[in-house]
């Protein structure tokens, strides 16, 4: 599976960011506190639904704003496919893998390691038959 671009809006200290990349090996750069740390925990986060560091949704959402965005571009087998993610200060968050919503339930079923991502559970819900 390789990621192909993410979108960020009101995520930490983006309003907005769209981040195209390389099929190869991709550097971030910049100097201190300019967010290379946040686009990384963004790809986290839409990866596992959770962030790394601990943080709450509320935390994560620009702090003038009631909600952030997060669309990621993957590509699988030849095929795009499109997860967007909303994290909202004050409900729980609201995923889609192209434009389908998926269930809190249904998430919870998931197990991701960094180099293999495995599914627990027995019954094939949609996401997890995204991920076989």
């Amino acid at each position: 599976m390789i990621i192909k671009s993410i979108e960020l809006a009101d995520y930490r200290n983006y309003d907005s960011l769209v981040l195209q990349f390389d099929r190869g090996t991709n550097i971030l750069y910049g100097d201190n506190a300019q967010g290379k740390t946040n686009i990384l925990e963004a790809i986290y986060v839409a990866a596992t639904t959770k962030s790394h560091k601990g943080s709450k949704d509320r935390e994560i959402v620009n702090f003038d704003k009631e909600e952030a965005h997060i669309r990621t571009y993957l590509e699988k087998d030849g095929k795009e496919i499109r997860v967007d993610m909303h994290l909202r200060k004050s409900k729980s968050k609201g995923i889609a893998i192209d434009g389908q919503k998926i269930k809190k339930m249904q998430t919870q079923k998931l197990r991701f390691l960094p180099h293999l991502l495995k599914t627990a559970g027995s019954s094939r819900t949609t996401l997890q038959q995204f991920l076989r």
